[in-house]
């Protein structure tokens, strides 16, 4: 069952991030879906790959434009790679319960939290530093 659904409410203004908050969810959607194990692990491999990038990206931007909550917005993005990276050696060791839980509960919460404060204040920034 789709935990999240994409609407123009989700929007930021910043096109790149807007766009991959869609992928972000699209694969949140695709992972709580699938029910065979291996495909759980392919899909959820690719969800780490996509929120590295998407990490990458909102951080090239407030480098370049001097973001003024820098540390903040970063710490955080280091916090949930490091609970990423802590599931990816639990499905290693054959455990996707845990993973699913964070896919289907722990992650749509927090990705909801996270856009609707630090990433709406990134982007707005950005838009003032851009225009």
């Amino acid at each position: 069952m789709a935990k999240l659904q994409w609407t123009k409410d989700l929007e930021v203004g910043v096109d790149d991030i807007d766009n991959d908050h869609r992928i972000t969810i699209d694969q949140l959607n695709k992972l709580s879906k699938t029910l065979d194990d291996h495909d759980f692990i392919t899909l959820f491999l690719a969800f780490a790959d996509h929120l590295r990038s998407h990490f990458a990206l909102e951080e090239g931007l407030m480098t370049k434009h001097l973001f003024f909550a820098i540390d903040c917005h970063t710490d955080e993005h280091k916090r949930v790679l490091d609970e990423i990276d802590g599931i990816l050696k639990q499905l290693e060791a054959g455990d996707t319960g845990t993973a699913r839980n964070y896919v289907d509960v722990e992650f749509p919460e927090w990705f909801m939290v996270h856009r609707a404060t630090m990433d709406t204040v990134t982007a707005r920034f950005l838009a003032q530093a851009i225009a």
